[in-house]
């Protein structure tokens, strides 16, 4: 079973140094299958990791906040992840503001 984290950087995604996230991922005590990137419907950055073995819930809050993850989505997958609830790690594909709707960018390998 395989693990995914998934990471929203408050960085412009045509800003993006992509040296930060691999540096760190190097450093990871996991196997690291495979590290995407894409730009989020805002304009700003998401990171996937796909870690080979299967980690636990807190392990990946962890492995987020190392990883700088947004402190209000790690936040609130504590707050979910206390309440059981079965939402957990979740970056918006899509999002409608004021009649229109905005798409996340494909994933592209890093």
């Amino acid at each position: 079973m395989t693990t995914v984290i998934r990471i929203d950087h408050d960085i412009s995604f045509s800003r993006y140094d992509t040296a930060y996230v691999k540096d760190w991922i190097k450093k990871l005590p996991y196997t690291i299958l495979s590290t995407e990137m894409r730009e989020s419907t805002g304009g700003n950055t998401h990171i996937k990791v796909i870690i080979k073995e299967n980690i636990s819930p807190i392990d990946t809050l962890m492995l987020r906040a190392v990883l700088h993850d947004d402190s209000r989505r790690i936040r609130g997958d504590l707050e979910r992840y206390l309440f059981e609830s079965p939402l957990f790690d979740i970056l918006f594909d899509a999002k409608r503001e004021n009649g229109i709707t905005r798409y996340a960018g494909e994933w592209i390998a890093i």
